[in-house]
């Protein structure tokens, strides 16, 4: 596809070969396919951006300023560290969820940074309420609700339970110490259709997260009984604010679709581009002849004269070694060759079979990102999902923005 091919032709700016490109392009793209998606028949509805864990890889500090130019107000994190950084680099305006938990003890700097704090039991109000007190505070919040995800969150699966639920966030509501300004919840199975054989639970991925949505109302349902109406609402992920229109409420959150990559196979969104591209270069070229082995173990053999590539880059880049057998790109004259990787991945180095190519020292190895789709193919391969091979891409690898 021509719109990687420019990438290609890159500059090097840094000393170490193997390179991450992020795509600002991409990620503008994405983000306003999305919108415009949700929006059409939502307009009103408030996109939150997923950053966490370094914005999946690619780095928080300039991916969510991009984001931020590109009209994003609102981004969730998973801790702390995370939503201070965050609120160091974007100042005072963009509102910065925590969705997982934080230390009590860290009210005071929960407030001086105006950051938003999950609630996510009944026993973590109290003792947040407490340090709140404490320390002078008051702490804006969104309470979680459990659903269905058995994770994090008041449990609300039952009658019982959902009755129990729709109490502790009436007492949070009066709390002087929380201002309660959101509830949310997470759907388990969003991702799923409504054909996979012997569906957990017995029910299908439509069914189990209509059950989690009603389960949500249910609570929200009891709160407005009582003159509670909780401003922000959300529950959808990047499946389910595509997948469910009808469940999208005040606000969604956006994640792995902003970064191109698809939450499933069972998920489709055409036009989302990668946003990473990991590149690296072609080192070594050599002759293998009939019967010898590459690597480790020796677990490829030649069956016939082959030629082989060697490329520095490795699972201590986050290359895994389970991504042998995957296929990659190498080009030459502009030109791209699929090459597959034989032999152990290494820590540093991997070989790929480059026979009957043109393929030779100097050449540009690309090892995903350079059409939709790739990355998530070595990641099945790896047993694995795209989420967790982007997070695995190492800090030693320079990330190089386009």
């Amino acid at each position: 596809m021509e719109a990687y091919r420019l990438y290609s032709s890159l500059p090097r700016q840094t000393k170490h070969e193997t390179v991450a490109e992020i795509s600002l392009g991409a990620l503008h793209r994405n983000y306003d396919l999305l919108l415009q998606a949700i929006r059409r028949t939502t307009p009103d509805v408030r996109p939150v951006c997923v950053v966490k864990a370094d914005a999946y890889g690619h780095g928080a500090e300039v991916v969510s300023r991009a984001l931020m130019e590109a009209g994003c107000d609102f981004f969730a994190v998973a801790c702390l560290d995370e939503a201070t950084a965050l609120r160091s680099l974007l100042g005072p305006g963009p509102d910065i969820l925590i969705l997982g938990y934080t230390d009590p003890d860290c009210a005071a700097e929960l407030a001086a940074n105006n950051i938003i704090q999950a609630v996510i039991s009944e026993e973590y109000m109290r003792r947040l309420a407490c340090a709140a007190e404490a320390a002078g505070v008051v702490l804006r919040v969104h309470l979680k609700l459990d659903t269905g995800m058995n994770r994090l969150g008041l449990p609300a699966q039952t009658d019982k339970a959902i009755a129990r639920a729709a109490e502790v966030a009436a007492e949070l509501a009066a709390s002087p110490h929380l201002r309660l300004e959101g509830m949310f919840t997470h759907f388990a199975r969003a991702d799923e259709g409504t054909c996979r054989e012997n569906p957990p639970a017995g029910m299908s991925g439509e069914e189990y997260t209509a059950n989690q949505f009603r389960r949500f109302m249910a609570v929200d349902s009891l709160l407005r009984e009582r003159g509670i109406n909780i401003p922000h609402r959300h529950v959808c992920n990047s499946a389910a604010a595509l997948r469910y229109p009808e469940y999208r409420l005040e606000m969604v959150r956006l994640g792995i679709m902003l970064y191109g990559l698809l939450p499933s196979d069972e998920v489709s969104f055409p036009g989302l581009l990668p946003v990473m591209r990991l590149r690296s270069v072609v080192s070594h070229v050599y002759d293998l002849p009939p019967g010898a082995t590459v690597g480790y173990g020796g677990c490829f053999v030649s069956d016939m004269p082959r030629k082989i590539a060697v490329i520095p880059v490795g699972y201590a880049d986050g290359f895994l070694r389970a991504y042998t057998g995957g296929t990659i790109k190498i080009y030459h004259d502009n030109i791209a060759y699929p090459a597959t990787v034989v032999g152990r991945v290494c820590m540093d180095q991997l070989t790929a079979d480059i026979t009957g190519t043109p393929c030779t020292t100097g050449d540009t190895a690309v090892l995903f990102g350079e059409e939709p789709g790739d990355l998530e193919e070595l990641a099945h391969r790896a047993g694995t999902i795209g989420y967790e091979s982007l997070c695995l891409i190492s800090s030693r690898v320079p990330r190089y923005y386009v």
